[in-house]
């Protein structure tokens, strides 16, 4: 159908959500080896306008603590430049908001240490 497929778009956050941390001075794979590992519990995603194959994208990621074992992260997807058609560029056209949770190696729920 030449648009993006909508399972594509909790992939997208997901490398966005392991980038922030990135950037943040937390590289996800030291959290696994300290014990602590991120898992989805919930993901509300909002679709305004569909993605095109070829659309460049940015993912705009903000994260915040909620408690002790879970992170609330909020994403705005938006089309930088699309080829062929015309489209007003740098409009939120996916919003989305995810709750996380850490868990240690046995799958129960574990608090975090200074990850964010």
């Amino acid at each position: 159908m030449g648009y993006a497929h909508h399972g594509s778009y909790a992939a997208w956050f997901e490398e966005a959500r392991t980038e922030a941390l990135r950037a943040g001075g937390t590289r996800y794979e030291e959290m696994e080896r300290r014990g602590m590992f991120i898992v989805l519990a919930e993901l509300n995603i909002r679709y305004r306008a569909p993605i095109r194959y070829d659309d460049l994208l940015e993912v705009r990621t903000t994260s915040r603590q909620a408690g002790a074992v879970r992170l609330d992260h909020t994403y705005e997807l938006r089309i930088l430049e699309r080829s062929g058609d015309a489209v007003e560029t740098g409009v939120v056209v996916t919003h989305a908001v995810a709750k996380l949770v850490c868990v240690g190696d046995d799958g129960r729920p574990r608090a975090m240490t200074s990850i964010l």
